[in-house]
């Protein structure tokens, strides 16, 4: 199984590009805000995760 990772951003068309780029590679879950990030790692778990640091709200 691949390695797991969780990619946050504010803007749906970037993460379902990153989706797209890395799926073969990864298995990648993606979130929408620290809220959403915390379910998910709490759920899914990853190896990796990168977060947008620039979000606003």
């Amino acid at each position: 199984m691949s390695e797991k990772i969780l990619f946050d951003d504010d803007e749906p068309n970037v993460l379902v590009g990153v989706r797209h780029r890395l799926r073969r590679r990864y298995a990648v879950v993606t979130a929408e805000g620290p809220e959403a990030d915390l379910a998910a790692l709490s759920t899914e778990g990853a190896a990796l995760g990168e977060v947008e640091s620039a979000m606003v709200g």
